[in-house]
């Protein structure tokens, strides 16, 4: 079975150099988002790690405001935050409770939301980008939850 490891940093590069070594394997593939605050350390973090085949670092770094990680490794989350992003179901605007896809597609998720403003949501609307039919799309989606069930039911 492969594993995928994602990985926000934001400091520490030995510490994750040491966390990425302890756990490589065959079958694992590490995959690293740096803050954008902390875009210096870029290059420093790719010089460090030292299995670069399975070990990829996102170019695009974002700004992550969020919270602030304690020494502790606790999350002093700022006020409001955690609650925008996740006070309420991401399918709860105008726009796809009238979309005759819910629940099939749920809306677009809560960061997306959050970035464009209530005002934009037909921007990051996935039915904009879809390149098929509703009843091909909806076929699709079913077959694939279809075979997805399937695989997890045969033994490996």
């Amino acid at each position: 079975m492969n594993h995928a490891f994602l990985i926000l940093a934001h400091k520490n590069p030995t510490q994750l150099n040491m966390m990425i070594s302890a756990l490589q394997a065959e079958n694992r593939r590490f995959f690293v988002h740096v803050d954008y605050k902390s875009h210096g350390m870029m290059r420093y973090l790719q010089s460090m790690i030292e299995c670069p085949d399975n070990v990829k670092i996102c170019d695009r770094q974002i700004s992550v405001k969020w919270g602030v990680l304690q020494d502790d490794g606790s999350i002093q989350w700022k006020p409001g935050r955690l609650e925008r992003r996740i006070g309420k179901a991401t399918f709860e605007n105008q726009r796809c409770l009238n979309c005759k896809m819910l629940p099939v597609c749920m809306g677009p998720c809560s960061q997306k939301q959050i970035d464009v403003g209530a005002d934009r949501l037909d921007d990051v609307c996935m039915l904009n980008a879809l390149e098929m039919q509703m009843d091909e799309y909806i076929e699709f989606t079913f077959n694939n939850m279809a075979t997805t069930q399937n695989l997890e039911k045969t033994p490996q």
